[in-house]
């Protein structure tokens, strides 16, 4: 059977440009695991790597038919419901849209990210921003409660989830002022987790009239440094979910957090957020409920009992029990102060 490449459009200088090697390694170790060939322990290169060449003319003696598209998504669809065998293992750097129905890839400044929309576009818009430890999968839970009742709207930000990796610094509250522009979303509920609560009360404090309102959960507000252990760690998921999953290693809670750890080494470099939410709390005119679990970072936990303390008409949520991976943990808590913001 031939084989075909698919690539976009913005990929084609890097492969003409990009120098790439070949490595050849000892067989010995290595075991076939359907789809590829993998050793479970380090290996030697038998000699120095190889230069490669020019890769479109490694197709062509290859007889690999490579194929251009300026989306990539369509093809994607047709060949996983094909039969055919198929590789994605780099479709996390497509950067065009849309994907189905309710999935578009946005623009924002110098760069993309991928959004979900339901698209009612007679119901409440409310827009879910992930946290740093997550991707937007962390809001299925509550997503499928509302499904029907709002317009729902979700992103992955830069590097994390489908979204591309970003290719200069940005920042997230910005990011979230671009998905509700190019969504055209009036007045949308702004709920966010940790980094994502934190972009949404910038943007709050910075846009109150484009904000109907705020839920919190374990918001990490700008300008407040919490204190962190910044050597590295032999092993992130153990230190991860020590930190932020104290109520349990739920196999799905540890594929979030590996998400996460994936998203922020693809791009959490990048991210430059430069607000000043803690010395503006008491100017926050939007209604807001702050929900914070007693198992989360105890210095999170300080900070968001003084922050909830100081933004006028701030309804404190306190679930026990609960850490840092709340709309997972206890999703109707966030379904409730959803529903308690909005008429």
């Amino acid at each position: 059977m031939s084989r075909v490449h698919v690539i976009e459009y913005d990929w084609l200088p890097a492969m003409q440009e990009t120098p790439v090697y070949a490595y050849r390694l000892p067989a010995d170790t290595f075991e076939d695991i359907g789809h590829a060939m993998v050793s479970s322990v380090p290996v030697t290169p038998l000699g120095p790597p190889t230069h490669l060449g020019d890769l479109l003319k490694l197709h062509e003696e290859a007889g690999i038919e490579l194929r251009l598209t300026h989306n990539i998504w369509p093809w994607w669809h047709q060949v996983i419901e094909s039969g055919l065998d198929f590789s994605g293992i780099r479709l996390r750097n497509a950067r065009t849209g849309p994907l189905r129905e309710d999935e578009y890839i946005v623009h924002v400044r110098d760069g993309f990210v991928w959004a979900q929309d339901t698209g009612e576009p007679d119901l409440q818009p409310v827009v879910f921003v992930h946290a740093g430890m997550a991707d937007s999968r962390i809001w299925d839970r509550v997503w499928r409660q509302l499904s029907g009742s709002y317009r729902l709207i979700r992103f992955d930000a830069r590097g994390f989830g489908c979204s591309a990796r970003p290719t200069t610094t940005f920042s997230l509250s910005e990011d979230l002022l671009g998905v509700l522009d190019e969504l055209s979303l009036d007045r949308p509920l702004l709920v966010g987790l940790s980094m994502g609560g934190g972009a949404a009360l910038d943007v709050a404090l910075s846009h109150p009239s484009r904000v109907a309102g705020l839920v919190l959960a374990a918001p990490g507000i700008s300008g407040y440094d919490l204190p962190w252990d910044h050597t590295p760690p032999a092993d992130p998921v153990a230190r991860g979910m020590s930190i932020w999953g104290r109520a349990g290693d739920d196999p799905l809670a540890v594929d979030l957090l590996r998400g996460g750890i994936e998203g922020w080494s693809r791009g959490g470099d990048k991210i430059s957020d430069t607000g000043d939410a803690w010395q503006n709390l008491e100017a926050l005119s939007v209604a807001s409920t702050l929900l914070i679990g007693d198992l989360d970072y105890p210095p999170l936990v300080e900070s968001n009992l003084e922050a909830a303390r100081r933004m006028p008409g701030c309804r404190l949520v306190s679930l026990p029990g609960v850490d840092h991976f709340l709309p997972f943990r206890a999703p109707s808590a966030v379904v409730e102060a959803i529903r308690s913001l909005t008429p």
